[in-house]
């Protein structure tokens, strides 16, 4: 019997025409056998090789922006998602904390990927980060009054798991989260008269352009 793979929201094979195209770019075959590399070279690189990769690159970049609607400047290739929560999480909260904000406030949930809490465990050594944890209910919901409520000046970043990778549950679309976060700002800013409240928010997003 053949097992059945529902794991996806872990890891989730590659696509046959990604795989075709990813073959076609790093090889080529010159007879039975036989293969030579393809686009090996640097990107940074001025020669030929460099130039070539540099191209597929850009390709590859211009694609990825298209089917999430950005500029291609706005792509950055990691190598996977601790290195890309790394990245976001830390750049944000260096950002505020460079901006003056130096104990800069970050909403997460008690439901995430071990990637995002090691990172604000980093957070709250490097750069005096206080962290404010949501709990989630039953079936793995956080409550979005909850969300609107832990926002203070001092939050500089929101960052909840849009599709939990162990039990498949799917919170608010990232849109929802984020007018509860600009509802509770403007009523915020009216009460504090505060110039600034949220620096920026990190929800992780999944976008579906099957129908596209």
């Amino acid at each position: 019997m053949n097992p059945i793979y529902l794991d996806y929201n872990g890891t989730t094979p590659i696509h046959p025409q990604i795989r075709q195209m990813m073959a076609e770019s790093l090889l080529s075959q010159q007879k039975e056998n036989e293969f030579i590399s393809n686009c090996f070279g640097n990107p940074s690189s001025s020669h030929v090789y460099g130039v070539e990769a540099k191209q597929s690159l850009n390709l590859a970049r211009k694609q990825t922006a298209s089917l999430i609607d950005c500029q291609p400047s706005e792509i950055v290739f990691t190598s996977g998602g601790t290195e890309s929560n790394n990245m976001a999480i830390q750049g944000v909260v260096i950002q505020a904390y460079v901006n003056g904000n130096h104990q800069p406030h970050i909403v997460t949930s008690s439901f995430e990927h071990p990637a995002v809490e090691n990172v604000l465990r980093v957070c709250k050594q490097l750069y005096n980060a206080r962290v404010t944890v949501l709990n989630v209910d039953n079936f793995g919901f956080i409550n979005l009054q909850d969300l609107s409520e832990s926002l203070t000046k001092d939050t500089c970043l929101v960052t909840i798991m849009l599709a939990n990778n162990e039990i498949g549950t799917v919170n608010p679309q990232a849109d929802t989260c984020i007018q509860y976060i600009q509802h509770s700002i403007q009523f915020q800013q009216r009460e504090q008269n505060e110039h600034q409240i949220a620096h920026g928010c990190v929800i992780s997003q999944w976008k579906d352009t099957s129908n596209n």
